[in-house]
């Protein structure tokens, strides 16, 4: 693997959304993993260090809330921006994931120019594509 890439964890419990999540990954050259669920994220980011993590909100048995203060209490990623990434729009996903740590709050889908201003944002090296 090319040590250049930008490691990126994407944790979405929808196979549909890792799809697309994959194919943008390759478009910027990133290198993505993909967490279907909350143990899996947290397994991931206790051995693998990330420039940058999406998180989905509405995981199946707990929500990306409570996965991100998880992360950054104790894992290799405490300092790793994480993105909120939701479905829902609301003033109160917006405060919750403030509080839970997370850097930015967006809405699906994921898309490339979005996904290109957060890596140029919160990555260590800008990009173009």
């Amino acid at each position: 693997m090319d040590k250049s890439l930008i490691k990126v964890l994407v944790v979405e419990d929808d196979k549909f959304a890792q799809m697309v999540a994959r194919n943008l990954g390759q478009q910027l050259n990133c290198s993505i993993d993909i967490a279907s669920t909350a143990t899996e994220a947290l397994e991931k980011t206790n051995i693998n260090k990330y420039a940058l993590i999406f998180m989905d909100i509405g995981l199946g048995e707990t929500d990306g809330f409570t996965v991100t203060r998880a992360i950054k209490a104790n894992s290799l990623n405490q300092e790793t921006p994480i993105i909120a990434l939701t479905a829902h729009n609301s003033e109160e996903y917006l405060k919750q994931a403030a509080l839970s740590g997370m850097a930015k709050f967006i809405t699906k889908p994921l898309l490339k120019d979005k996904v290109l201003e957060l890596l140029n944002t919160y990555a260590l090296r800008p990009m173009e594509v």
